[in-house]
């Protein structure tokens, strides 16, 4: 299940493709659209918390939430940027920060599944 939410969030490219809509006038509804996502992914870590069989679990689990909120910080500046029109700032943040945290995220989930 956790390679299976890596997996579905895993576009490194989403936050340019989001601004390249938002410019082609596709306003909020990107926004809207990534707060459902994000709801489903909450749901996602809750149920996944929930099933954790060993204390490895647990541990790598609690290294991934860790890694997660430091990329939703960056992830939801972005955002904040891009509604605010303030779209090269989001693709600076996007290419210098986001993807880096995000790799930190999958490297965790990686590291994980491999042992």
């Amino acid at each position: 299940m956790l390679l299976y939410m890596t997996l579905k969030c895993g576009r490194r490219d989403v936050g340019i493709l989001a601004m390249e809509f938002w410019q082609a006038g596709g306003g909020y509804c990107w926004h809207e659209r990534k707060l459902v996502e994000e709801s489903k992914l909450a749901e996602c870590f809750a149920i996944l918390e929930n099933g954790l069989p060993t204390e490895r679990d647990i541990a790598c689990f609690e290294a991934l939430k860790a890694a997660w909120r430091q990329f939703s910080i960056i992830k939801d500046q972005i955002a904040q940027w891009m509604l605010e029109g303030e779209f090269e700032k989001a693709k600076q943040a996007l290419a210098n920060h986001g993807r880096e945290r995000f790799k930190q995220a999958v490297d965790l989930v990686v590291e994980w599944m491999e042992h």
